[in-house]
């Protein structure tokens, strides 16, 4: 959430970076907006432009142990993920579905060296990518596991205006392979179109099995709605729209006194097996595919440097090189 304040007097009184801040709309108060906390922001004399998150940027922070948590070296699951979830101030973790409340369990315990040393979003972000689920703050002030393919809830109700929906392809998973380096798990058949890949450090066959009977033979629809105007607030996950629910990964909200005004999308799907990986992996996929569109990139100090080769006669490309544009990794 950003927006803008004017002050007075400058400096004067200004929020500390995590202050909680509450959206209200007087309008119509049974519009609940989940609470925000400041991240960034940036005086300019009476004006104060502000950045705020949700309740998951309280997971950075680092997790921290003792070594009474360790036996030889090793700490289970469950005790890694719940210091994980303490360290960031929640009140615990659950899944929306009781069958996955095992999926922990079936990790076992982990190296010491595996647990130490993250923050409680990395070791989140690890579990959630192992279960292929995504995380939300629930109702409750808990975190909350849900499997690729459901979601916590859908925001809207059938009389919610909207511009038309663009659908953008469909795909049925019904296999899934999880690897971590050479150990490969497979659950389920079917092609390439048809697979979900799963890469996490946890992988196991039971894992594997157990995780593939939580999204088998989900359909994965794309679509887009480029503006919308609802009256609740809109959790990812979920819209209900009058001709049925369509699950969302992409939304961009709008307050105003009319309502909550919106763009949403799934995103297209794609032609071949899909993986499913930590958000740090899926931010690199996305800068190394220029690789392929440009011919030469180079991977520096301040991220993908693309070249455009001007002489392939040399023996050292980037002497001979101009460098056309500049990218930077923003985790």
């Amino acid at each position: 959430m950003e927006f803008r304040t004017h002050c007075p007097s400058p400096g004067v009184d200004l929020w500390d970076s995590g202050a909680e801040v509450r959206l209200v709309c007087d309008s119509d108060s049974s519009i609940v907006v989940p609470t925000f906390y400041v991240k960034s922001r940036n005086v300019d004399g009476n004006f104060t432009s502000w950045v705020c998150a949700d309740g998951m940027s309280k997971t950075d922070v680092t997790t921290e142990f003792s070594d009474s948590d360790f036996t030889d070296g090793k700490i289970s699951a469950g005790t890694v993920l719940a210091l994980a979830v303490s360290a960031a101030g929640f009140s615990g973790y659950r899944f929306t579905s009781s069958a996955a409340a095992d999926f922990t369990g079936m990790i076992g315990n982990i190296k010491r060296e595996s647990a130490e040393g993250k923050t409680a979003r990395d070791i989140i972000n690890s579990f959630a990518t192992a279960f292929c689920s995504y995380v939300i703050e629930g109702d409750g002030g808990e975190i909350v596991f849900v499997p690729f393919g459901s979601y916590y809830q859908a925001a809207g109700t059938s009389e919610i205006k909207h511009a038309p929906i663009k659908y953008r392809g469909k795909k049925q998973y019904s296999k899934l392979i999880m690897y971590s380096g050479d150990k490969t798990f497979t659950a389920g058949s079917g092609s390439a179109e048809n697979t979900l890949m799963i890469s996490t450090e946890y992988a196991s066959a039971e894992l594997c099995a157990a995780v593939f009977n939580e999204i088998k033979d989900f359909e994965y629809r794309g679509w887009s709605c480029e503006k919308g105007l609802a009256h609740e607030y809109i959790y990812p996950g979920a819209i209900e729209f009058s001709d049925g629910t369509l699950l969302c990964t992409n939304v961009t909200m709008y307050p105003s006194a009319a309502g909550i005004f919106f763009s949403a999308s799934a995103n297209a799907v794609p032609e071949t097996d899909c993986a499913y990986r930590s958000q740090v992996q899926r931010q690199l996929d996305r800068k190394l595919e220029l690789d392929k569109r440009n011919g030469n990139t180079a991977y520096g100090k301040n991220g993908i440097d693309v070249f455009q080769n001007l002489n392939n006669g040399g023996s050292d490309v980037r002497k001979k090189a101009t460098v056309v544009t500049a990218f930077r990794l923003e985790v």
